[in-house]
């Protein structure tokens, strides 16, 4: 009896551990893109990653419960939360949390050129099986989430109660009419930086060496506001609105997981660590926190300490399962102006090895930890290919000349290069690429993630252009300017596209038939985007071939109608003009005024034509006006008509 009693009691223990083991979800989402009208994000990405993965280490995330959406659109979204929907459907005690890093307005969140309202997004997550439910967002306006700011605070409790909370958390990395501010320098968001910073210990405020919702809330507001104080687009102010229930405190981060970690001890100041893999992995100032500890996986790591005019650096080994104490590292002095700020501050040192002249004959490396193949030249000359990671000034090459960052002129005959931004001129006798660009490109070939500026060459591609390209065959995303050559093909345009061939992917692709007073029967090929167009025309005059090209302008008219105005000309073998005799080998200049309308199946266009016909002088035999161009007379002869026709949109 005893041993059953035993047994039942273990059965029963089993039993209720199990059941306080909740399964954790995470969802992250990063959305670079927002759209036509809005500057293509560079980090967004890259932040997903960098809270999924101290979420993975330290929040008790597995893998398998665990999913990033790099440069996410709307359906993949939904998509996504449809299937954690079903799964979480099997774990109603689980814990849900999303992140999403991009681009948002007090709407909603912009994923490319689609929109997901604000009350949509609550919804999806709110009908969530699970027991707790937290929203992170790092977006503009972001703050709109919240339809009355402020919550409850609960205090902090040494033991992880969080099995027994219950509700829905949102953190929003902004207040509802402000912007979200991404740094190069730290090659993320100022939100992100401090959450995941915080996540890793710089916020625990009781030194419990557990992270609560309302430790890591307090350290992002206090540190972004802080670091955007000074920023041209004003400060951040963080929002949040917590409505949970149940003892103690919902904890997102247990340090415990991490068996790695730095230990500062006493030592005071701002410390920023390194890793190679991800660049700057956290930051703590601990004159300001009262934490002593951040928890790190194994690897290479490089410490710095701002103090005074100088920065101290020490280089880490971190195996799995070490402690290591900041006052027992060996640090190197390094002045300040050795340290290079990349954005609007000075807060985040990068250390560079800085050249005013720099020549080589080969790519140079550099320390992967320390520099981070930081080096930085004002000019920059390679023999054959060229590798600086950071100039400001001038960057040449005989074969190709390749950057990380340029403020200047890149130039070589044979390719350019630029990893991630470009502020200037790319100069190639073969191609040009950048990954984000506000300047110009020229060379034959041209490529560019963002372009803000222009491209001139053979060939122009961009996937998101805000500017101008001219060359024979142009390739763009998104468009917002212009798109001058004779091939022109992009996704969508909002602005001029001038060329004989027009191709845009949401714009006007149609088949129209027509015929007009001069008895001809036509047919034409009309391409174009929402305010031009163009048409490529052929058919049959007076039993003699008809063929020709126009220009057009479109002026919508509710969803229904469209007022059309287009120029070209029609070229015919022989023709006779009402009022006049046979005429041979004529051009008529065309000019149309008319109006296009839409019904269930097709178009119905009418309008008027003015004609200006123009043939040799020997073959006039009427009373008509003469001009003259250089030693040939040139007759024209004009008439007004009309024209009707149907379209069909493909």
């Amino acid at each position: 009896m005893r041993f059953q009693f035993l047994l039942l009691w273990c059965l029963l223990a089993i039993s209720s551990q199990c059941f306080a083991e909740e399964e954790r979800f995470s969802l992250f989402v990063g959305a670079n893109d927002g759209g036509a009208d809005r500057v293509k994000l560079r980090y967004a990405n890259r932040d997903a990653w960098q809270v999924a993965q101290v979420f993975q280490e330290l929040g008790g995330v597995s893998q398998e419960n665990l999913e990033v959406l790099e440069d996410a659109s709307l359906d993949s979204l939904l998509n996504t939360i449809e299937r954690f929907s079903q799964r979480l459907k099997q774990h109603p005690n689980a814990r849900f949390f999303f992140y999403y890093s991009g681009h948002s307005n007090q709407k909603g969140l912009l994923l490319r050129d689609r929109l997901l309202p604000y009350e949509k997004l609550k919804k999806l997550i709110g009908d969530l099986s699970s027991r707790v439910k937290v929203i992170v967002l790092d977006s503009c306006a972001s703050g709109s989430l919240i339809a009355t700011k402020g919550g409850q605070r609960r205090p902090s409790y040494l033991k992880d109660l969080s099995s027994e909370i219950k509700g829905s958390a949102i953190i929003t990395s902004s207040s509802a009419d402000e912007y979200s501010q991404e740094s190069a320098a730290i090659k993320g968001s100022f939100f992100t930086h401090y959450l995941v910073s915080g996540l890793r210990g710089a916020a625990d405020l009781n030194s419990d060496r557990q992270i609560s919702i309302d430790e890591v809330y307090r350290y992002a507001y206090q540190n972004t506001i802080q670091k955007t104080m000074g920023s041209g687009v004003g400060v951040q102010h963080p929002s949040y609105n917590f409505n949970l229930s149940g003892k103690g405190d919902l904890i997102l981060s247990d340090l415990r997981r991490l068996s790695s970690q730095l230990v500062f001890g006493e030592k005071q100041g701002r410390f920023y660590i390194r890793s190679q893999k991800v660049g700057l992995v956290a930051e703590i100032d601990t004159g300001k926190s009262k934490s002593r500890r951040i928890s790190l996986e194994p690897g290479r790591y490089v410490l710095t300490h701002e103090q005074g005019n100088f920065y101290y650096v020490a280089k880490i080994d971190l195996a799995q399962g070490a402690v290591k104490r900041v006052d027992q590292l060996e640090f190197t002095r390094h002045e300040k102006s050795e340290a290079v700020s990349r954005g609007d501050d000075m807060l985040y040192p990068e250390f560079y090895h800085v050249d005013t002249f720099s020549l080589s004959l080969w790519p140079q490396k550099r320390d992967p930890i320390l520099f981070e193949n930081n080096q930085k030249a004002n000019v920059a000359l390679a023999l054959t290919v060229g590798y600086t990671p950071r100039v400001e000034g001038l960057a040449l090459a005989p074969i190709g000349s390749i950057g990380e960052d340029l403020r200047g002129l890149m130039a070589s005959p044979g390719f350019t290069y630029i990893f991630n931004h470009l502020q200037g001129v790319q100069l190639a006798g073969g191609f040009n690429y950048a990954n984000s660009l506000s300047g110009l490109q020229l060379g034959p070939l041209n490529s560019g993630e963002s372009v803000w500026g222009g491209q001139l060459g053979i060939t122009n591609e961009a996937k998101k252009l805000n500017g101008g390209q001219i060359g024979i065959v142009n390739i763009g995303g998104q468009v917002k300017g212009f798109q001058l050559g004779l091939v022109n093909i992009s996704d969508s345009v909002q602005g001029i596209s001038i060329a004989p061939i027009i191709v845009v992917r949401n714009g006007i692709r149609r088949i129209e038939t027509w015929f007009d007073y001069l008895g001809a029967v036509g047919m034409s090929l009309v391409t174009g985007a929402k305010y031009y167009y163009t048409a490529y025309h052929i058919g049959q005059v007076q039993s003699d071939l008809m063929y020709g090209i126009s220009f057009g302008l479109r002026l919508p008219i509710g969803d229904q109608a469209d007022l059309l105005f287009d120029t070209g000309f029609l070229r015919y073998r022989d023709l006779e003009i009402p009022g006049n005799i046979m005429i041979l080998h004529i051009q008529n200049n065309r000019t149309r005024f008319g109006l296009s309308i839409a019904g269930k199946v097709i178009r119905y266009n009418f309008g008027i034509s003015y004609d200006r016909f123009t043939f040799p002088h020997e073959d006039v035999q009427s009373d008509i006006e003469v001009w003259h161009t250089g030693k040939s007379i040139i007759e024209v002869e004009k008439a007004l008509g009309t024209y009707l026709g149907i379209g069909y949109d493909l």
